[in-house]
């Protein structure tokens, strides 16, 4: 039988908030060690990847990676395991993205196989079959999938690429500065730029620099009147309080200095996170807060 921890960090009306994180870490057949990303799907369904290792004794001690996929479709009250080492070798942050019906799983690679088995896997079916696309034999990873108009395209280390059917062929659009790298709050667009961040209200006709030297790679989310936004595999939240205009960091993971922020989404009027430690050996949890302040943590031992 399971044994749970609980770590407080301020009183949050918890009863409501820890039969939300017990139910995505912990509920029916999910993952012992918690998800490393949790998305919510057009229809309704959670997803959830998790990555985790086993010990190889024969022909020669190893250690293998497996990242698994698991699905809720009662709101979180269950989940099921529907993909069973969906990336071998690696151990990585799977990261979820999902465009006009297509699911899409990047690696956001730590350290593991060489080269990558495949550059990402996409489902058009909810996750119960998935496709793996590239070989990876240039070591090629994919860490984010962009939607910019009718185009979907994937951002590899060494180059980028375009699909125009929903992801079931890409073309190689050149190098990297092809990808549409930005977010979108409401009808404000942020560029990501070898400058920093920069904002638009014209979709990228003008662009403003708001955060030089820095270009947050992870989610941009509205709650609380203030935007977020986060590095992935980074322990800093950005928060602004004036629509994108300045930004400041108000937050680290409290206790968990080698905790890393892989995941960041609005949920039931709540700011969650999913964090991953830099090293295999400890499992990812789940913050969760309604005033982005103090945080209640669910540790699985």
């Amino acid at each position: 039988m399971r044994q749970f921890r609980i770590l407080v960090v301020a009183l949050l009306g918890l009863h409501s908030n820890i039969a939300l994180s017990q139910s995505w870490q912990t509920a029916g057949n999910g993952p012992a060690s918690g998800f490393a990303d949790i998305k919510q799907l057009t229809n309704g369904d959670i997803l959830g990847t998790t990555t985790r290792s086993e010990l190889v004794f024969t022909p020669t001690f190893r250690i293998d990676y497996f990242t698994d996929v698991y699905r809720s479709t009662d709101d979180g009250a269950s989940f099921t395991r529907i993909s069973e080492a969906l990336f071998t070798g690696l151990f990585s942050t799977p990261k979820i993205w999902e465009f006009d019906g297509t699911v899409f799983i990047t690696h956001e690679t730590q350290f593991g196989a060489s080269p990558v088995p495949a550059w990402f896997a996409s489902s058009s079916d909810s996750g119960a079959t998935w496709t793996l696309s590239g070989s990876g034999g240039d070591n090629l990873r994919c860490t984010r999938i962009q939607k910019d108009g009718g185009t979907i395209f994937a951002l590899g280390q060494q180059a980028s690429y375009s699909s125009t059917d929903g992801g079931a062929t890409w073309t190689n659009t050149g190098n990297i500065s092809n990808f549409p790298d930005y977010a979108e709050v409401g009808s404000r667009r942020f560029y990501r730029t070898t400058q920093g961040l920069k904002y638009s209200d014209d979709q990228g006709t003008t662009q403003t620099l708001v955060l030089p030297s820095y270009s947050p790679n992870g989610e941009f989310v509205e709650f609380g009147g203030s935007i977020y936004t986060h590095f992935i595999n980074d322990k800093a939240l950005y928060v602004s309080a004036d629509n994108g205009l300045n930004w400041s960091t108000v937050a680290t993971i409290p206790g968990y200095p080698d905790y890393r922020i892989s995941g960041l989404f609005v949920y039931d009027g709540r700011l969650v996170a999913t964090i991953t430690h830099q090293f295999s050996g400890e499992p990812p949890l789940v913050l969760f807060t309604e005033d982005a302040q103090t945080w209640a943590v669910l540790d699985v031992p």
